[in-house]
């Protein structure tokens, strides 16, 4: 858990500049952790299709629909988590955090797009562990 807990604190607190290159880190990590990986698997399988809804956020400006469960919020934020890490382009997802950071800065819409969509997986995660 204390391994868990700094992986993410690292996560939540990156700057844009090192934001993929830690999430590929912090992916890595839940995939070599046993006990998370099969929480997360226990979820079941995203539903979404990703990449179209990767493209709606970014065309719509609108943000990810994240689920109505628990186990729904931790599928999907990994799906959502896994594609950036896989495929990149945060830059292009923060303009849809922009309004809600209040914010066009970078920085401001990263800080949104994790305590709006990073933490409640970090939280479910937290849960589970303890």
């Amino acid at each position: 858990m204390r391994d868990f807990i700094s992986i993410s604190n690292r996560l939540l607190q990156s700057n844009i500049d090192d934001y993929e290159d830690t999430l590929r880190k912090f992916i890595r990590f839940i995939e070599k952790n046993d006990l998370i990986y099969n929480y997360i698997e226990s979820c079941g399988k995203c539903k979404l299709d990703i990449d179209q809804e990767f493209q709606e956020v970014y065309n719509e400006r609108a943000t990810f629909f994240l689920g109505d469960t628990e186990q729904e919020e931790v599928r999907n934020i990994y799906a959502i988590l896994k594609h950036i890490a896989d495929k990149g382009g945060i830059y292009s997802i923060l303009f849809s955090y922009s309004s809600s950071a209040g914010s066009t800065k970078y920085q401001a819409c990263l800080d949104s797009f994790n305590s709006r969509v990073v933490e409640i997986l970090i939280n479910h995660i937290n849960s589970y562990l303890e």
